[in-house]
């Protein structure tokens, strides 16, 4: 964790535990001084002892209640805290931060996502004839569109398709995976699958 995600989960910290005794403080000061209050006012608000009692006991359990649940609530603190001056955010239950303006892992992964080589989309071609959903003179066709006549098949180094090419595949895929779900008949995938070639 860097230093600076540890300074806003301890100044958190310590703000709810210091809030937290101070409610302490404060509901033994009224267990203690109610007593001596109510003993001189006694016979002015006819107060019985037991009521004195209760009352003193009800306002010091909700006191005590009170800096409880202030405590536990900022002892592992998990909101976002923004730092004066300072252009970052931190989440303070994750051992790292993220910038405003600046990538996220998630952000990153999906940045370095790379297209499917003519090989893994080739594959993805073969599928669908093994399967039924494309007949082998369109992937011939495919296959001519990806790598030009008389090409040897391509090894997972060649070189990445066209935009173009990926695009259709995965509309393709998509296709296939709603026609298996029962979302769409096979006239409408037949007809959807003319407009994509």
């Amino acid at each position: 964790m860097s230093k600076k995600l540890e300074y806003v989960t301890i100044r958190h910290s310590n703000r709810g535990v210091v809030a937290g005794c101070v409610m302490l403080i404060i509901a033994a000061c009224i267990l203690l001084a109610f007593p001596l209050i109510f003993f001189s006012i006694w016979g002015v608000w006819g107060i019985s002892a037991y009521r004195e009692t209760a009352i003193r006991l009800g306002i010091a359990g909700v006191l005590l209640i009170s800096a409880a649940v202030y405590v536990l609530k900022h002892k592992k603190p998990d909101q976002l805290s923004y730092m004066e001056n300072e252009d970052e955010w931190y989440l303070e239950d994750e051992d790292s931060y993220m910038e405003e303006d600046g990538d996220s892992p998630e952000l990153n992964a999906a940045s370095s996502f790379e297209p499917p080589t003519p090989a893994e989309m080739l594959d993805r071609y073969r599928d669908l004839v093994e399967r039924g959903y494309m007949s082998e003179e369109e992937f011939q066709q495919k296959r001519l569109a990806l790598l030009g006549p008389d090409s040897p098949e391509p090894d997972e180094s060649s070189a990445q398709p066209s935009a173009d090419s990926s695009n259709i595949a995965s509309q393709l895929t998509d296709l296939v995976n709603l026609l298996d779900r029962g979302l769409i008949s096979r006239d409408e995938f037949e007809e959807a699958k003319k407009r994509l070639f």
